[in-house]
């Protein structure tokens, strides 16, 4: 960095000269300074501390000893190139070979005779590092927490699965992508038969068991990308994205025998029960995916009328639906 030695005494006088050497001793930054061949000419207390090195130890040695491999060069190129750098992260080195992270600022020095050196100062970061990764780490906790809490928001305590407004606003998306892209999109409106006797005879809780073994029952029939939510008390609502109204009415059905073969045991007794559902599809059925839940809807009514326990997938006659 220079033909000229930059000797200690040069060095001495120019910092008493320019009033820098109580400025050197109070430093909270390590300072160093390189000279000719990069040996290390000034290494402050602050620099003992830091690199665990006595100054016998390290005067007249390579500064590049003080930081991890390359990382010296790096500083001396940004010097030579930018005249000084500021707060450039490198891997610092101690005596015992433990690496550290650090923040350097180094500039060119040079004395009366035009001989060169640089200054450098550097600054710990391990305390920092270590906040910012505590800190980035509970940012990830807090943004998966805000997910979950996100997520139970829009779902039914009592099944687990989504509840109507969550329901729908999935399903209106996933309606949008299919229509854009020319598929069908299917709707199931299923309904517990029965429901108001089970919670007069046997109590709300055998109710609540049935509710819950009907959605699991649904959910497990269920296809990847298909949108469960449950629709009202008793009623529970299947998207089928990219179904017509066959593949639809085929999975209301599997339900159906599903829930058929299910027994709730209710103090020694094992209650059956059954389920009724009404199915329609975009574009077949209807243009919107809300009068196709309409016309789901009027096909459940149906099914209802016809003595419950099935599903109904067409529109009837009038004399079809009497009960």
């Amino acid at each position: 960095m220079g033909t000229h030695r930059v000797d200690r005494r040069d060095l001495l006088d120019f910092v008493r000269d320019d009033g820098l050497e109580l400025l050197l001793l109070s430093c909270p930054d390590a300072v160093v300074v390189a000279g000719e061949g990069d040996s290390v000419i000034l290494f402050s207390g602050s620099a003992e501390w830091l690199f665990r090195s006595d100054p016998p130890a390290v005067l007249g040695k390579s500064a590049s000893d003080l930081f991890a491999p390359g990382e010296f060069d790096r500083i001396r190129r940004a010097v030579e190139t930018e005249g000084a750098v500021r707060g450039m992260a490198v891997r610092g080195r101690r005596a015992d070979g433990s690496e550290f992270p650090a923040s350097v600022s180094a500039a060119r020095l040079s004395d009366r005779y035009g001989g060169a050196a640089v200054a450098i100062f550097v600054r710990d970061r391990t305390a920092q590092e270590e906040l910012e990764r505590e800190l980035s780490e509970r940012n990830e906790r807090l943004r998966g927490l805000v997910v979950r809490l996100n997520e139970a928001a829009q779902r039914d305590p009592l099944t687990g699965l989504l509840h109507r407004g969550a329901g729908l606003a999935r399903a209106e998306e996933a309606f949008l992508e299919a229509r854009a892209a020319e598929r069908p999109f299917a709707v199931v409106l299923f309904d517990l038969d029965h429901f108001k006797g089970i919670n007069d005879v046997y109590g709300h809780l055998v109710g609540d068991r049935a509710l819950r073994r009907l959605a699991n029952v649904i959910a497990e029939h269920t296809r990847r990308g298909d949108i469960v939510a449950r629709f009202g008390g008793e009623e529970f609502i299947l998207f089928l994205p990219a179904a017509n109204r066959e593949v639809a009415a085929a999975v209301a059905e599997r339900v159906r025998t599903a829930v058929a073969r299910l027994r709730l045991e209710v103090e020694g007794l094992h209650l059956a029960v059954t389920v009724s559902a009404g199915v329609a599809s975009v574009p077949e059925c209807a243009p919107t995916l809300l009068e196709a839940i309409h016309v789901a809807d009027t096909r459940l009514l149906a099914a209802k009328r016809l003595g419950r326990n099935r599903v109904v997938a067409e529109d009837l006659e009038e004399g079809d639906q009497a009960a």
